[in-house]
């Protein structure tokens, strides 16, 4: 789950704050913001239907609350080829495969790690 990976943020995250997390039965509601050194910010939005269907929302934003990245499955951009899955940027919107926060967290750990400023790679 996303909490055990917290782990590869370290150093640069300052601190995580679960906002939401709702269980019942087989339905999942979890929400989390993850705050780093630089002062931007991950908004997690995880949920889980029936234990099957999962819609989630990753948004990175900086300090002065400007999209990074965020990548998403809403059923909002049917021509990308990788529909629902797709990907945010400044410039647009991109295809994107279904993700994990282990991708997520991977890229921005190698972002904080290589001092880039471009587009994340996940």
């Amino acid at each position: 789950m996303i909490i055990e990976h917290l782990a590869l943020l370290n150093p640069w995250m300052t601190d995580y704050q679960v906002t939401q997390f709702q269980m019942i039965d087989m339905n999942l509601r979890l929400n989390v913001k993850i705050s780093f050194v630089d002062g931007s910010a991950l908004f997690i939005k995880e949920i889980m239907i029936d234990g099957q269907q999962r819609k989630y929302a990753y948004h990175w934003q900086d300090s002065q609350c400007r999209l990074i990245c965020r990548w998403d499955n809403a059923p909002d951009w049917p021509d990308v080829n990788t529909f629902p899955h797709h990907k945010h940027l400044p410039g647009g919107i991109e295809a994107s495969t279904e993700i994990e926060a282990v991708a997520i967290f991977t890229a921005i750990k190698t972002r904080f790690e290589t001092g880039t400023t471009g587009e994340p790679h996940a």
